[in-house]
C-alpha cells in the first residue's frame, strides 16, 4: 500500500473545496497539472482590492485538512504580514490555534481581501485587526546552519557604514578535511566600529574556552533605515542597491564589489601562515521588532560570499544575553543571584547540578571526588567524551554551555576526613543561600545537618532506591522544619526497591544500584522543583517528598515537622 494525499483518499473534499470557492463568488481554478504531475492541490485565481486586481495562488498542503493553506500574492510587496522572499501571506494566526480543520481555501482568500484592503487604508487599519505578535523581518530569511553569536545588544547611535570584527572557532561539524567552507565554523560577533570609535561586546563563557586557533576577522557593515527590500542573496544586486543607497564612490561599497569581483576560490583558501581566511563578508544593520509589537532592537545579519552557488549565505544571528535567557522562564529571573552549593554529582546530582544551570542559578559549588567510569554512562548527564574527566569539571563544561553567565566553583573534596578541607567546606556552606547534598553517604548526610544548624541554612537531601524504583528528598529548614534526626511519620514509608542486588567496582569500593536513567528524572525534577522554590522563598506546607517509580508512578508529599525530643534543634538543645 502506497501513501494517499487527502484529495486522493478523499476526494469529496476537494469537491468541496472546489464548491466554496463558487458559493463566495470566487474565480479560482485548479491546476490540474500540478495535480497530475506533483499529486499536488494549487488554485489560481485574482481578486478585486479597490478595483485592483491581485493574483492569489493557494498551495494545499498533503495533510489537508489537519495543516493550513499557503497562500501567497506573488506580484504584491507587502511592508507586512507577507513573507518578502517567498512572497506567502500571513492572515490567520501562527499559534497552534490559527489553523482548523474546518477552514477552506476560500475562507483564506477572504482573509487575504481583509488584509490587502488594510494594508491600503494604512498601518492604523492593519494593526487594528492584526494579533499583538511582533513580526521581526529577519525571521523570513534562509540562514545556513552556522551560528553567529551576539553577547550584547548594539547601541543605538550608529552612523551608515563601518567596520565589524568576528570572532572564528571549530564548529559542531567542524573535520579536518581539506576542503573547508565557513560553515565548519562558530562565530562569535567581537566588536564593531565607527568613525575611530569602537564598542566592544563582552567576553562571554563558553567562548573563552574554546579553542580559537584563528585571528580575528574584519568586514564591513552598512546600517540600513529600514530592512533590505531587494534580493540580498545576489551579490550583484545588493552592491548596486547599496551603490544606490551610499553612492556608487563610496569607499565601503567600492571595496565590497572589489572583493566579490575578485574572490575565485571554491574552498578557504590559506594565508601565508597556512590557516584558513575567509572570502569576503559584510553585514546589514537595521532596526525590526524584538519581542514586542512596537518594540525594536538593532539587528545584524551577517553575509558571506559563496563562490560555488554565486551567491550570498547568511547565518543566524543568536543573541546570548541574560535578558534572553530568562525571556522564556521569567520566574526565574531572581536565581541569577542566588548561590548553591551541590554536594554528590553521581546520577541524581548531575542531572540537579544541570537543571539548576540551565534555570539560571548565578552561582554553583560543585562537590565531588571522583571522576567519570565508562559506567556512569547509563545514568549520568556525561558522555563519553567526559570519561576520566572530574565529575565537578565535566559538570562545569555542561552547565556553562547552557548558561554561560554561571559562576562555577569546583570542590573536588572527600567530606569529613581531612581538617583543612572541613575548615574549606565550613566557609563555603556559611556563603550559599541552599545546600542540596545527594551523596546518600549517612555520615555526609549528618555532617550537612550539623552545618545546616551551626550556620543557619537549608538544606535538601535526596536519595534513590535500588533500581531506581523510587526515592526522597527532604528539606530541612532551621528551626522552622524538623532536622534530618527529626523522628517523622514518614520514617516507617517504605520506598520501592529492586531485588536486583547492588553493584560493586573492581576493589574495594562504594557499591552503586542498578536502575535506568529514565526512572531517576522524576526524582531529579522534583529535588530541583524544591530547590527552587526554596531560593524563590515559595511558601510550601511540605518538606518531604517520596517518589515511587514501582509498581506504579506515585509523589506523596508531607510536612517534616520539629521532633522536640531532638538532641540537635529540639527543645532541650535550644
Amino acid at each position: 500500500m502506497n501513501y494517499q494525499t487527502w484529495f486522493e483518499r478523499r476526494p469529496e473534499l476537494l469537491e468541496e473545496e472546489i464548491h466554496s470557492f463558487i458559493e463566495q463568488d470566487l474565480n479560482f481554478l485548479l491546476d490540474e497539472q500540478v495535480k497530475k504531475d506533483m499529486r499536488g492541490i494549487v488554485f489560481k485565481g485574482t481578486v478585486d482590492v479597490n478595483g485592483e486586481e491581485v493574483e492569489l495562488e493557494l498551495i494545499y498542503p498533503s495533510e489537508f485538512p489537519s495543516q493550513r493553506i499557503v497562500i501567497k500574492a506573488s506580484e504584491r510587496n507587502l511592508f507586512r504580514h507577507q513573507n518578502p522572499f517567498e512572497k506567502n501571506l500571513c492572515v490567520i494566526p501562527h499559534d497552534q490555534y490559527g489553523w482548523d480543520s474546518s477552514m477552506t481555501g476560500a475562507f483564506m482568500v477572504k482573509q487575504a481581501i481583509r488584509l490587502l484592503e488594510d494594508i491600503e487604508t494604512g498601518v492604523e487599519a492593519v494593526e487594528k485587526n492584526e494579533v499583538e505578535s511582533p513580526e521581526p523581518w529577519s525571521n523570513y530569511l534562509r540562514f545556513e546552519n552556522v551560528p553567529l553569536f551576539i553577547t550584547e545588544h548594539l547601541p543605538d547611535s550608529l552612523g551608515e557604514t563601518g567596520t565589524f570584527t568576528i570572532a572564528r572557532y571549530f564548529g559542531h561539524y567542524y573535520e579536518n578535511k581539506e576542503q573547508v567552507t565557513f560553515q565548519d565554523y562558530h562565530y562569535v560577533l567581537e566588536g564593531i566600529k565607527q568613525l575611530g570609535e569602537q564598542f566592544e561586546l563582552p567576553k562571554t563563557l563558553p567562548f573563552q574556552r574554546w579553542n580559537k586557533p584563528f585571528p580575528l576577522e574584519n568586514g564591513l557593515w552598512f546600517h540600513l533605515k529600514e530592512p533590505p527590500n531587494f534580493n540580498i542573496y545576489e551579490p550583484k544586486a545588493v552592491v548596486e542597491e547599496l551603490g544606490h543607497m551610499y553612492g556608487e564612490s563610496n569607499k565601503d561599497v567600492a571595496q565590497l564589489k572589489s572583493q566579490i569581483n575578485k574572490y575565485k576560490f571554491a574552498q578557504l583558501p590559506k594565508n601565508k601562515k597556512g590557516r584558513d581566511q575567509l572570502p569576503p563578508h559584510f553585514a546589514f544593520i537595521f532596526d525590526e521588532e524584538n519581542y514586542e509589537r512596537n518594540q525594536y532592537r538593532k539587528a545584524f545579519i551577517w553575509g558571506v560570499y559563496d563562490f560555488n552557488t554565486k551567491s550570498i549565505k547568511y547565518s543566524k544571528p543568536h543573541y546570548l544575553t541574560k535578558d534572553e535567557h530568562f525571556k522564556r522562564i521569567p520566574e526565574l529571573t531572581s536565581l541569577d543571584s542566588k548561590r548553591v552549593l551541590i554536594a554528590g554529582l553521581g546520577s541524581l546530582g548531575s542531572a540537579v547540578a544541570l537543571e539548576l544551570g540551565k534555570s539560571g542559578v548565578g552561582s554553583l559549588m560543585l562537590m565531588d571526588k571522583d571522576m567519570l567510569d565508562v559506567g556512569n554512562l547509563v545514568r549520568h548527564t556525561g558522555t563519553i567524551d567526559y570519561v576520566g574527566m572530574r565529575k565537578t569539571k565535566l559538570l562545569e563544561e555542561q552547565i556553562l554551555s547552557h548558561y554561560p553567565f554561571a559562576h562555577v566553583e569546583k570542590l573536588d573534596y572527600f567530606i569529613g576526613h581531612d581538617v583543612e578541607v572541613m575548615e574549606r567546606i565550613y566557609q563555603k556552606v556559611s556563603e550559599v543561600d541552599l545546600v542540596i547534598n545527594l551523596t546518600a553517604e549517612e555520615s555526609v548526610i549528618r555532617i550537612f545537618n550539623r552545618l545546616s544548624l551551626e550556620l543557619d541554612k537549608p538544606v535538601i537531601h535526596g536519595w534513590i532506591s535500588n533500581g531506581a524504583w523510587g526515592g526522597r528528598v527532604l528539606r530541612t529548614i532551621p528551626m522552622q522544619t524538623g532536622c534530618y534526626l527529626c523522628e517523622s511519620e514518614q520514617d516507617d514509608i517504605t520506598v520501592a526497591s529492586s531485588p536486583i542486588e547492588e553493584i560493586y567496582p573492581r576493589g574495594c569500593g562504594f557499591p552503586t544500584f542498578a536502575g535506568a536513567s529514565f526512572d531517576i528524572y522524576g526524582i531529579a525534577t522534583q529535588t530541583v522543583r524544591m530547590a527552587v522554590d526554596t531560593l524563590l522563598e515559595r511558601k510550601l506546607d511540605y518538606d518531604h517528598i517520596i517518589v515511587q517509580n514501582y509498581p506504579y508512578p506515585k509523589v506523596e508529599v508531607f510536612p517534616h515537622k520539629r521532633d522536640k525530643d531532638c538532641p540537635l534543634c529540639g527543645v532541650k538543645a535550644e
